[in-house]
């Protein structure tokens, strides 16, 4: 999913202006929880077949 693919996800859902949580899981899978997104945790990383963005 690129960026573009996410907002007009939000878009057709009303739901553009609302807050982004990072769902995290351990090695396992088993989910512990959420937290605020925040732009210090925005990477961007430059490979060989392009960028990535990595929340």
């Amino acid at each position: 999913m690129t960026i573009k693919d996410l907002y007009v996800y939000a878009q057709e859902r009303g739901i553009e202006n609302c807050e982004v949580e990072i769902q995290y899981a351990d090695g396992g899978g088993c989910y512990h929880g959420t937290r605020d997104l925040n732009e210090h945790d925005i990477e961007v990383k430059e490979e060989s077949y392009g960028k990535i963005v990595v929340l």
